[in-house]
């Protein structure tokens, strides 16, 4: 009889367990709560606001300041913040907020200026921190806001990026960022100026200009990242008359096919907008060859395009029309697929030219239909 009253009592216990909902304690294994917790589904960041994080209508209350010779203010719409010898302490302005997902919109588009009569210029830096502490500082995304009347639209860009290595190597998780922390001339010269911000937001990179058929494909706000060229170039990404330009500085360049590139993360296709407008000045003359490559490595070397440029103090637009020219002669003849643009390659002064020592500042390339072109009558 005992024996019959034990079973039953097992049995019942273990049928209430059964039927209980199991909740987190400290008492629960780690692999359990990793499961509970960290695969825990989190808001997209362009649900949350609609990824704003700034604008004339935010409250600034949340927005806090780590030190007391930084302080912030909201004037006339404008996020002021008053910078007195600011940088050797690291002084930061952060905010905190839900845990958010980053993943499908990696970039933060901050629209700023530097008052004029201030020290110009200010380098920021903004790193994202998620729920375990650990921030995106491997590759930091710093840029240099200058002094000007009128602001414009810095890019801070985080995909692929998504790694601490300072004060330990982590991988920080971009599905539960918490934080925006932005940093002013971290670890100085200390600086003395305002900084005013009119917009902070998150962007997923995906274009929406109002006109499709006349879109910028590379206008360097985010720096040259990508972009690789031979030994005689050298290539950086710099703001010069108050634009953000690739800089190419050229020694002897020609002779040995030295060249300047770079690979898409995506195919891009140039079918609808075969007509590619390099926007440029030189300090000497020359000649610029662009190629495009195609995903299977098809080139336009057919016919090649080869423009003339001068030496100019004013920024002057080339224009590359492939519209008929998708075919590549060399090695062999194949079409080049309009459709999966995969690269872009250019050289300046190739072999049958001098060797070219000097200076080109790009502000920008764009892709436009062929309807677009024609109306410039060129």
């Amino acid at each position: 009889m005992k024996r019959i009253i034990y079973i039953f009592i097992v049995v019942s216990f273990c049928s209430c367990m059964g039927m209980q909902t199991v909740t987190l304690t400290e008492d629960l294994p780690l692999a359990h709560q990793d499961s509970a917790t960290m695969n825990a589904p989190t808001l997209p960041v362009l649900n949350f606001k609609n990824g704003v994080f700034y604008n004339e209508k935010t409250d600034i209350s949340k927005w806090v300041a780590s030190h007391g010779n930084l302080s912030v203010g909201k004037d006339a719409g404008t996020l002021s913040v008053n910078l007195k010898n600011v940088g050797t302490d690291w002084e930061q302005l952060s905010i905190k907020f839900q845990p958010l997902n980053f993943t499908d919109a990696p970039i933060l588009l901050v629209k700023a200026h530097v008052a004029i009569g201030s020290k110009d210029s200010l380098k920021i830096r903004i790193d994202l921190i998620d729920e375990d502490g650990f921030m995106t500082n491997y590759v930091p995304q710093e840029r240099y806001i200058r002094s000007r009347p009128e602001s414009k639209v810095y890019k801070f860009t985080y995909a692929g990026n998504w790694v601490q290595n300072w004060p330990t190597r982590k991988d920080v998780n971009p599905k539960s960022i918490v934080e925006i922390r932005i940093n002013f001339n971290g670890g100085g010269p200390n600086y003395t100026g305002k900084l005013l911000i009119d917009e902070i937001v998150a962007f997923d990179g995906k274009k929406k200009d109002a006109n499709p058929n006349n879109y910028a494909l590379y206008d360097f706000s985010d720096g040259t990242s990508g972009w690789w060229s031979a030994n005689s170039i050298v290539v950086t990404g710099e703001e010069v008359d108050s634009k953000d330009v690739m800089k190419v500085v050229l020694d002897g360049a020609g002779p040995g096919w030295e060249g300047v590139g770079n690979r898409f993360d995506k195919a891009i296709d140039f079918g609808k907008t075969p007509v590619l407008k390099v926007r440029m000045k030189a300090d000497k003359p020359g000649k610029l060859r662009i190629d495009i490559n195609d995903a299977k490595d098809y080139s336009t070397n057919a016919n090649p395009l080869i423009l003339d440029f001068a030496a100019t103090e004013n920024y002057v637009d080339l224009y590359y029309n492939y519209s008929n020219n998708f075919k590549q002669s060399w090695p062999n003849n194949q079409i080049v697929d309009s459709t999966q643009i995969k690269s872009i390659k250019f050289h300046v002064n190739p072999p049958e030219n001098p060797a070219f020592t000097g200076t080109l500042l790009i502000d920008d390339f764009t892709l436009m239909s062929i309807e677009e072109y024609n109306k410039l009558g060129k």
